[in-house]
């Protein structure tokens, strides 16, 4: 039931049509990386956020004639979205802006607030377009003016706590000193940069004492749940707030309106970091003294109640002190945990994973996914691969040299990638404030700058390890021609693994988007459905995954050649009704056994088009009488064919146009009761619009046409020579109605196509030839012969075909 449900979502988007693919710009060299501007100012402050379609939005802090706020969209591909240098969010000369943060706002843009050093700290904030644009202009959007500093950092994380309010808009929440001692307070902004909630904000953690160091984390319903350090008790608690969608803090009788109490354990709880559920709670982990001895690293799980499921549970009690704590969902109600530790060097990275119940499933005290020594990282993030395993990205100090790393843990707590992790950049100088955001595809887009100009940098590393992107590139989708449709020639561009022979890309196969009736019914039937490729290629089942329902249409050995063309089927053809498309995608795969490395383009679409026409219905006989003419023809055998058409005009030359149709037919036998004589013409037309060259007749009995004086003449065929895919008009004239046979010959004379074989009339008649032979294909290039038989007399012409 869960796979028919997949499909019907899936058939759903498979119904659009699939962009072309842009170049892939991302590189595959550590020591290259991409630049995220060219401009070589210096640059500090980074911090990023997925798209939502394997990107990321990136902001930073560009120092000039002062500090201020620039951001860029990096694609999926690799692609600068806004410009060479960016977006600049804001330029004052008088002021510095520090400290910023980023989220995606839902609807292909972001939201980006950060810190303006005027009196004292004030917050400001802004909305950018899917296409870069500054909602409210480069001065931005007022967060809070209060007097005071308002500080927008929490001490784990140092970004901003941000989240999208899920209708376009943001909240915004950070801890000042208005009133002596230290607050927490929250804003609202709509899309449209109105604040719903004055300048001075909405007070969510007050009272006696400091409450500082704000988490913050969606509710999942439009609003949002918040967590502090809170020492009103004397000590560092913990305590939280709920914030509904109507902006307003939850029910009194479950959360105090000054804060409510989550944690109050002896000695200091600090540093708080939360995470959404998934079904309308949350998770929170932070640093904790209770041992006297040891920073400890502990977690609980709040309902909307609050009540905790568990308690507060250990996830790292080891000898040492840990910071840099940072946690993530891990897709299955699950939480991801990652922290700097000290308890001993070189091995200062550690990461562990928790189910929903708080049972910790890795090594006791966490994971360790580096071997050399570093230096806390700044903005610590851990990254859920879509499996239950977890990325990471530090950096690492190798000599005098800091470099960028990454790690991948798998959903079992293996490290994937050694135990010093993937080298992401590589140069001579330090690097600093390493970041990583999912890719959507099982990897990451790490962020970072470093000394090479204080520049802004990205790396875009897959699920496997791999730098750039080692999937196929498809380039074209495009139609066969001269075909009978249902065919298109799939062109691709190879994975940059395939030019290694031995362990790169074995073969390549290619998917087709499953029609929707088939995909449906398919589990009914009895056919496969799995979301496992090599499942459903072994198997002739529907492969469910990104966004389609596949069938495999096709495969092709990898021969370390940079480029790939193969023709497959189509579900159907364009029509003059429609444009139906096909859409296909490439894998790229290592090796035959279940468990090989594979890569998956981005989908793309095409059609298909029948462009051959039928052949002119022949013989086309008739006659006149009493005002009606009765025509008679012999039936084409075309499997696609749709029918005929008839037109009648006052002369032998009259044009094939709506005004000159008679009827539309599919019977082979037609009265035309035109009440006078007249000329006919009538051609084949096939299911797809196609339609033959015309067949011309003035039928027997017409009086009123002179034949004085006519003789047996064959024209030259014009135009001659006749060039491939071009047709020929063979024109004969008679002086009396007689029977007639119009033949191709070759130049062993071989018949090769009888053009008319019946009773003709008198006068002038053009019978068109195509360069087909009998059975409907091509006659290759050489000399042909016309040859007309009628009244015991025999005429030739001479007709040359070309390629």
């Amino acid at each position: 039931m869960r796979l028919r449900n997949m499909l019907a979502c899936l058939l759903t988007v498979a119904t659009c049509l699939a962009a072309s693919p842009v170049h892939a710009s991302w590189p595959s060299d550590p020591s290259v990386n991409l630049p995220l501007s060219s401009k070589a100012t210096s640059k500090f402050d980074m911090a990023s956020t997925p798209d939502g379609n394997g990107g990321a939005f990136v902001v930073w802090v560009e120092a000039s004639s002062s500090y201020d706020v620039w951001a860029q969209h990096v694609s999926a591909t690799g692609q600068l979205l806004w410009g060479s240098n960016g977006v600049q969010v804001t330029s004052n000369s008088l002021t510095n802006e520090t400290s910023p943060n980023i989220v995606p706002d839902g609807l292909g843009g972001a939201w980006v607030a950060w810190q303006v050093n005027t009196n004292g700290n004030d917050i400001y904030a802004q909305h950018l377009t899917a296409a870069g644009g500054l909602v409210s202009g480069v001065g931005g959007i007022l967060v809070c003016n209060d007097p005071g500093n308002q500080a927008l950092w929490n001490i784990s994380t140092y970004l901003v706590p941000m989240v999208a309010d899920g209708y376009g808009g943001v909240y915004i929440a950070w801890w000042d000193n208005r009133n002596t001692n230290s607050d927490v307070f929250l804003q609202r902004i709509y899309s449209s940069g109105t604040q719903l909630l004055g300048l001075s904000g909405l007070a969510i953690g007050y009272g006696p004492g400091n409450q500082t160091n704000p988490a913050m984390t969606s509710d999942g319903a439009g609003g949002v749940y918040l967590a502090w350090q809170d020492d009103r008790n004397g000590n560092q608690d913990l305590y939280g707030q709920h914030v509904t969608a109507s902006s307003a803090i939850a029910s009194t009788a479950t959360w105090n309106a000054s804060g409510t109490a989550l944690i109050t354990a002896t000695l200091d709880q600090t540093a708080p970091v939360v995470t959404g559920d998934g079904s309308g709670g949350f998770h929170m982990a932070w640093l904790d003294a209770r041992s006297g001895t040891n920073t400890a690293i502990y977690a609980s799980r709040f309902s909307s109640a609050p009540a905790s499921f568990y308690g507060a549970l250990p996830v790292c009690n080891a000898t040492g002190t840990r910071s840099r704590l940072a946690i993530a969902g891990d897709g299955a109600g699950g939480t991801l945990y990652y922290w700097y530790d000290g308890r001993v060097s070189p091995n200062p990275y550690y990461v562990q994973r928790a189910n929903p119940q708080g049972t910790m499933l890795w090594t006791t005290d966490g994971v360790s996914v580096s071997s050399t020594f570093s230096s806390p990282a700044f903005i610590p993030t851990v990254t859920p691969d879509g499996a239950g395993g977890a990325l990471v990205t530090f950096n690492s100090t190798l000599g005098s040299f800091e470099q960028i790393y990454a790690n991948h843990v798998s959903s079992a707590g293996a490290v994937l990638w050694g135990t010093g992790g993937t080298l992401l950049r590589y140069n001579i100088g330090t690097s600093y404030r390493p970041m990583g955001v999912s890719d959507g595809n099982g990897g990451l887009i790490a962020t970072w700058f470093d000394g090479r100009g204080g520049n802004a940098y990205s790396q875009r590393i897959d699920r496997y390890g791999y730098l750039g992107s080692p999937e196929p590139e498809v380039v074209s989708v495009r139609d066969v021609v001269g075909d009978q449709g249902g065919k298109v020639k799939v062109t691709w561009n190879a994975s940059y693994r395939d030019a290694d022979g031995v362990f790169g890309v074995a073969e390549y196969r290619l998917w087709r988007s499953a029609p929707a009736r088939a995909a449906a019914t398919a589990s009914m039937r009895g056919r496969l459905v799995s979301t496992d490729p090599d499942q459903a290629a072994a198997h002739n089942g529907i492969y469910a995954a990104q966004g389609y329902a596949w069938e495999l249409a096709t495969s092709q050995v990898a021969t370390q050649l940079p480029q790939y063309s193969l023709v497959a089927a189509t579900t159907t053809d364009s029509m003059s009704a429609g444009n139906p498309r096909t859409v296909f995608m490439v894998e790229a795969r290592a090796g035959s056994a279940l468990s090989a490395q594979h890569w998956f383009s981005q989908p793309d679409s095409g059609y298909s088009v029948d462009n051959v026409a039928p052949l002119a219905p022949a013989p086309f006989t008739g006659a006149y009488s009493a005002g009606s003419a009765t025509m008679h023809w012999r039936a084409n055998t075309e499997t696609d064919l749709a029918g005929y058409r008839l037109y009648r005009g006052g002369t032998a030359s009259f044009p094939l146009d709506v005004a000159h149709r008679v009827a539309e037919l599919s019977d082979t036998a037609f009265v035309d009761a035109a009440g006078a004589p007249a000329y006919y013409r009538l051609t084949a037309v096939d299911a797809h619009g196609n339609e033959s060259p015309a067949t011309s007749l003035m039928p027997l009995g017409t009086t009123d046409v002179s034949d004085a004086g006519r003789a047996l003449a064959l024209a030259a065929p014009a135009p001659n020579p006749l060039r491939a895919r071009a047709t020929s008009q063979l024109t004969f004239t008679l002086p009396s109605a007689q029977r007639v046979t119009l033949t191709i010959f070759d130049a062993a004379g071989r018949p090769v196509r009888t053009l008319a074989d019946g009773l003709q009339s008198a006068g002038v008649h053009t019978i068109p030839f195509d360069g087909l032979g009998t059975n409907g294909s091509h006659l290759a290039a050489g000399l042909y012969f016309v040859r007309l038989d009628a009244g015991g007399q025999r005429l030739t012409r001479r007709l040359a075909l070309l390629d």
